[in-house]
Order: structure tokens, then C-alpha cells, then sequence
């Protein structure tokens, strides 16, 4: 710690003979679990624990809404989560919006067209026909930012780079409000 500079070790005492319950908070945090496995590890926790959803928030430092969103992929019929533990390369806002149909048979033909659509992607010429709409550009930029930020590990930067972050999030957030207050109402075109 000396030689970065500091002069305080972060460290989190814990006075409980509850290690099960540590590991798998400490299992969540990580972020090396894909968005599936996480969503088990977060019901887990609220049915061997007692937990709401506002209590998994604050014990994992995440947004209520994220961790909402999470649960929700819970949801995903058993075939849909067994293929993305194979290949989980779906984006998890995809993931989250299936989640949100009512019946399974509707999550599991709008995971399959997302499949499609995708694999029909790939499968483009890179001609002149396969470029993307500026719409769909920004789209996909925004997916990987968001997916990008979701995965930093803020307690693994330096206090220098936390800063860079932390400065460079207002600036991000106005353009996105800015943004935002400019789309017009659904059907005012």
C-alpha cells in the first residue's frame, strides 16, 4: 500500500460463523460470474437467508434495479438458461427484456428470433448491404459501454484511475439526460 501511494489498507472485519453465506456474497461480487449464475447466486442467498431484494442491494453494492433485474432472469425457462451457460453471449439487456414476457413459450421464441437475427448478422456480406443504421450502431455502442462499465471492478483501480472514472461519469450522464429529453413520445413522429 506504501508503494501506491496510500496509507490506509481497505479491510472488512466479519464477526459470524456464517461462512457459507460470506462465500456466496463474496461469489456475487465477483465479476467473473456470467449473468445466469449470478441471478441463481442472488435467489439463493434470498431463500437460504430470508433476504429482499433491498437487502441484496446493500450487501452487494449494486443498484436495487440491477439487482431486480437480475433476479428476473430467473424467469428464463430451464432451456434458454442451460444453452447461455453454454455460450453466453447474448447481451444481458436482452436477457432481461425475454425475462419480461409473460409466458415461457414467448421467451423462448424471442430468444430464438434474437439467435437468428444475430446468426443472419453474422452471416452478412461485408458489402455495401451489411452496414448498419446509424441507429443500430449507437444501439450496439451503448450495449458495450453499459456492459463494459457493468464489468469494472471499481476496488481493483488505482485512486488515480478511480478519480479519471468518477469525473468522467458526469459529463457521460449529462449527454445521456440531454439525449433522452430529446426522444419525442411514441407515435410523434
Amino acid at each position: 500500500m506504501k508503494k501506491a501511494g496510500g496509507t490506509h489498507v481497505p479491510t472488512l472485519f466479519i464477526n459470524t460463523e456464517n461462512y457459507a453465506e460470506i462465500a456466496l456474497v463474496e461469489n456475487v461480487i465477483r465479476q467473473d460470474l456470467n449473468p445466469v449464475e449470478e441471478a441463481e447466486a442472488l435467489k439463493r442467498l434470498m431463500d437460504d437467508h430470508g433476504y429482499k431484494q433491498e437487502d441484496l442491494a446493500r450487501i452487494i453494492s449494486k443498484a436495487p434495479i440491477t439487482v431486480s433485474e437480475t433476479l428476473s432472469l430467473n424467469k428464463l425457462p430451464k432451456e434458454i438458461r442451460d444453452e447461455y451457460r453454454q455460450d453466453h453471449t447474448v447481451p444481458k439487456n436482452v436477457l432481461v427484456t425475454i425475462a419480461r414476457s409473460k409466458q415461457q413459450r414467448g421467451m423462448i421464441t424471442q430468444y430464438r428470433k434474437f439467435k437468428e437475427q444475430r446468426a443472419k448478422d453474422a452471416a452478412k456480406p461485408s458489402g455495401t448491404g451489411s452496414r448498419r443504421t446509424p441507429a443500430e450502431a449507437l444501439a450496439n455502442t451503448l450495449n458495450t459501454a453499459q456492459q463494459k462499465v457493468a464489468a469494472v471492478d471499481l476496488q481493483s483501480l488505482t485512486s488515480a484511475d478511480l478519480t479519471m472514472v468518477i469525473e468522467a461519469m458526469p459529463s457521460l450522464k449529462n449527454t445521456l439526460e440531454e439525449t433522452l429529453s430529446r426522444v419525442p413520445e411514441p407515435g410523434t413522429k
